[in-house]
């Protein structure tokens, strides 16, 4: 009886991507996906004044990017994450961080010069912060409104 030969895919040699990707945010994100629909749809660049008379430039640490974080807000609640869900997710999902500003490189190698991902603490403080000044509020009602 003879045996069968079964054929094996061969062994990949080597397992290591390349060292340097060029990769554009832009084009993993599919066109008709529902992160780019609501983010032509809902103007998100108000909340800077909104949130301004909560801050002050006298004490504490600079201010997060509030759009940004409003935009991770907005992730973490149409998507059912905690924040911490969300921020282990988050480094490996092009399309929330296309969405949120940022790419790979930014929230593996974070550079204070260029745009990163704020700390989980500071989302959730924030948000019990806005929550408590309406911020929310006015964002629905401004989205109603249009």
């Amino acid at each position: 009886m003879e045996r069968e030969r079964i054929m094996k895919a061969p062994k990949n040699p080597s397992t290591q991507p390349r060292l340097f990707q060029v990769i554009d945010m832009e084009e993993l994100v599919p066109p008709h996906h529902i992160l780019r629909q609501i983010n032509e749809a809902v103007d998100v660049s108000v909340i800077h004044d909104w949130v301004a008379p909560l801050y002050t430039e006298k004490t504490g640490r600079p201010a997060a990017d509030p759009e940004r974080l409003l935009r991770l807000m907005l992730l973490s609640y149409l998507f059912d994450h905690s924040e911490r869900e969300l921020y282990e997710i988050l480094p490996m999902h092009a399309g929330y961080l296309w969405f949120c500003g940022l790419d790979f490189e930014s929230v593996l190698h974070p550079d204070p010069h260029h745009p990163t991902l704020p700390d989980r603490t500071t989302l959730v403080k924030t948000r019990k912060r806005w929550r408590q000044h309406g911020i929310f509020d006015r964002l629905i009602l401004r989205t109603r409104c249009e």
